[in-house]
């Protein structure tokens, strides 16, 4: 695109089209720039970008030179919060507008727009903007480190970094079901872990909890969430769900406990179909014979 381009040059939808086009090539670092080339073309000034932290206690400039803003107390939090347009007015008169960022239930940062003048035409296509630009984001931070960097305020554990490569977003939904979950504490625990999805109509819910918090609880949390998607993907019912973890741990290590990390493994699976007979579920807790510890029950949820 000309970087000299007006406003003028051509209809908003047709420079949203091509802010998409010119994004994906893009990397996270590159962003802010686009964005801002396309922005300005369309009449809504500078953009900034924000993410929430892991935590969702900051919301964090994407490229380093703004300041972060509190989650609790700031407007661009209240925006996070609400997940709702928020407006101010600067000390010259300019207009600071704040647009949430978020993909479905799975809500990212806000987008901070600088401008003169807000109507309808330019609130629309703020909110397009910002649709469009979490989109973009989520395609780009499954494998941006960039992006995973600006999301920590402190280093991470390795047994943490594992576990949370295979985590799915905090949340999901549907217009009838959303399922959100959270990881804490963040940064140190080695065998915690969550699960969602959805199969057609039916949202799925695992909770596990390796026991103890090092390399080898997170490595049999791992295991234990790939049995229970592999057991989902494939038609299993609850009962087989459980049975595939069994056999992926036992595969895994041959019925030998190695450390507290593979001893045992707690894990709730719950089906919860939006129709009539309401969810069902099993809580199991799961340990080897040979760890010298009784195995624990098996138990349906009503």
């Amino acid at each position: 695109m000309d970087r000299n381009m007006s406003v003028g040059s051509g209809s908003g939808e047709r420079l949203l089209e091509e802010l998409v086009r010119a994004a994906q090539p893009a990397s996270p670092a590159e962003l802010p720039v686009v964005l801002n080339r396309y922005a300005e073309a369309m009449g809504l000034g500078r953009a900034v970008i924000y993410l929430v932290d892991i935590q969702q206690r900051l919301l964090v400039p994407l490229v380093e030179g703004e300041p972060e803003l509190e989650l609790d107390t700031s407007l661009a939090g209240w925006a996070y919060r609400t997940d709702s347009l928020r407006v101010e007015e600067g000390p010259s008169g300019e207009l600071n507008v704040w647009l949430p960022l978020a993909d479905g239930a799975e809500r990212l940062g806000v987008v901070e727009l600088h401008m003169s003048t807000l109507d309808g035409l330019k609130l629309r296509r703020c909110r397009t903007t910002a649709l469009l630009l979490a989109l973009i984001i989520t395609s780009k931070r499954t494998y941006s480190d960039t992006i995973a960097q600006r999301m920590r305020t402190r280093p991470m554990h390795l047994p943490t970094e594992m576990v949370r490569a295979f985590l799915p977003p905090r949340s999901i939904g549907t217009g009838r079901v959303v399922s959100t979950a959270v990881l804490e504490p963040a940064y140190e625990p080695g065998g915690d872990a969550f699960d969602h999805g959805f199969t057609k109509d039916v949202l799925h819910a695992t909770i596990l909890d390796g026991m103890g918090n090092n390399l080898a609880s997170g490595l049999a949390t791992s295991v234990a969430m790939a049995g229970c998607r592999n057991a989902r993907r494939s038609g299993a019912n609850l009962n087989e769900l459980v049975g595939t973890v069994d056999l992926a741990r036992l595969m895994r290590w041959g019925g030998q406990p190695r450390g507290t990390g593979e001893c045992g493994i707690p894990a709730e699976a719950v089906r919860n179909p939006p129709v009539p007979g309401g969810p069902s579920g099993i809580l199991r807790a799961h340990t080897l014979p040979e760890s010298g510890m009784p195995r624990a029950h098996d138990a349906d949820i009503p």
